[in-house]
């Protein structure tokens, strides 16, 4: 065996070891301990990447990537409270109650007058949004549900049962990842980005964050598409929407592909093909929320949503820029909020846009800019919200993998400095350092779009 492979293998376990503490004992109070570990992740994930040179090696830290969440599978999320909800939903369920029909402040009286309040009792004080309604999704809530009626009352078999979703959801994204990688000429290596993250590790498996199922979907609608099925993808691209509702700005991609790549047939039938598919996203949205009340769902989480983003801000970028010139002119956050929504809405056009337009020059391929156009998409939402938790950044992960862009890998490493806000209560941001990662973020982005070579990469792949 060469040293080569023995340094690996070290990094593997170093890697594993280390996951394993911040995950089974570390708490996010500890910031050092937090930062610390993370820090050292990231250099294992780095040293690892930089390794990965050939086939076998790329193999073996994919099977390892998989290990590393199935180790995972029995920790208690640590870094993160929401799970807390996610049983109180599942709970509701699994007693025959809607759980976006009232606020859990409400429920509590209910249940308590109604003999059931001993384990609502036991997680409401857990809750980190007990005054609004539930933002999670269908999909969401089906899975809280089941794993609430396996284990009714119970803290840990539930959160396993999620786990195992999640499992299975990644473990399906690192297969699409590699099957869009054969088909867009990418070397495999490059699937390892996301698999090997420590950011996705952690905060996708270890701490049960469902943006590991909208990934999911989101590239199964891409493979749909280059594989031409595309009543399959607008259904792939409702379950995204139906775990969480941002892939809704993939929506225009959908219908502008279904409406330009295909060539062979004639614009007439192309259009009708495109309302076709708008029509059956809507109807799988629409079926998926009835089956957990209606249209309840979704007025509930635009509610909670509204609400969430007029009086909550968690290391927000521009945003922060926006709010602080608002304020010296007089505004308010409103005004902060109507300027980043332009801003939103001006880079989306922009990227639909230049989508179709590559589209329409290189039919034949076109589709191999999708996951880029997919990315900004994204990465323009991120830039211009007032929260960017550090899961957030999973989706830029995975369409970064299919392309020659890196800065989400940079903003994955540097993200975890969020969590000192944490170290105190109440909970207080340190903008100093949310400045240094954006302008860190900023700067790598800007040398990446400068380099003539790496811009002639992200065109033509």
């Amino acid at each position: 065996m060469n040293r080569r492979l023995w340094f690996l293998l070290l990094m593997m376990a170093g890697s594993l070891f280390t996951t394993i503490s911040l995950c089974y004992f570390t708490d996010r109070t500890l910031f050092p301990a937090v930062i610390g570990q993370y820090a050292l992740l990231f250099l294992l994930y780095a040293g690892m990447m930089a390794t990965a040179s050939q086939d076998r090696i790329v193999k073996l830290l994919l099977v390892f990537a998989v290990l590393m969440r199935l180790v995972l599978l029995f920790s208690l999320p640590g870094l993160s409270d929401d799970f807390y909800r996610f049983l109180w939903d599942g709970n509701l369920w699994a007693n025959g109650i809607n759980a976006y029909s009232a606020l859990p402040s409400q429920m509590l009286q209910e249940l308590t007058a109604g003999g059931e309040g001993a384990f609502p009792n036991r997680l409401y004080p857990l809750l980190n949004s007990p005054e609004y309604f539930s933002v999670y999704p269908p999909v969401n809530q089906w899975i809280f549900a089941l794993s609430a009626w396996l284990f009714p009352g119970q803290l840990w078999e539930p959160v396993v049962v999620m786990k195992g979703f999640i499992l299975l959801a990644e473990c399906g994204s690192i297969i699409l990842l590699l099957k869009l990688a054969r088909i867009f000429n990418l070397p495999q290596k490059q699937v390892l980005w996301y698999a090997l993250s420590p950011l996705i590790i952690i905060e996708l498996m270890g701490n049960l964050h469902f943006e590991a199922l909208m990934i999911f979907f989101s590239l199964l609608m891409i493979w749909l598409l280059i594989k031409g099925r595309t009543l399959s993808a607008a259904v792939a691209l409702a379950f995204a929407v139906a775990v969480k509702l941002l892939p809704i700005f993939f929506l225009p991609l959908l219908l502008g592909t279904v409406l330009i790549s295909n060539t062979k047939n004639p614009k007439n039938w192309r259009y009708k093909k495109s309302v076709l598919n708008l029509l059956v996203f809507i109807s799988v949205l629409l079926l998926i929320g009835w089956t957990m009340g209606g249209f309840s769902p979704y007025t509930a989480i635009w509610s909670s949503i509204r609400l969430y983003y007029e009086s909550f801000e968690f290391n927000p970028g521009l945003y922060l820029v926006a709010k602080e010139l608002a304020y010296k002119s007089g505004g308010d956050r409103t005004a902060a909020t109507l300027v980043m929504n332009i801003a939103l809405l001006a880079g989306l056009i922009m990227v639909y846009a230049r989508y179709l337009l590559l589209l329409m020059n290189d039919r034949p391929k076109g589709l191999r800019y999708l996951p880029l156009a997919m990315l900004w998409v994204m990465s323009f939402y991120y830039f211009t919200a007032s929260t960017v938790h550090p899961w957030y950044l999973a989706s830029l992960l995975a369409f970064c993998s299919l392309t020659s862009l890196r800065f989400p890998v940079v903003w994955s490493a540097l993200i975890p400095l969020t969590y000192i806000a944490y170290s105190t209560y109440p909970y207080q941001e340190n903008y100093f350092l949310i400045l240094l990662e954006y302008m860190i973020v900023a700067g790598w982005l800007t040398y990446e779009l400068a380099r003539p070579a790496r811009l002639s990469a992200l065109v033509r792949q």
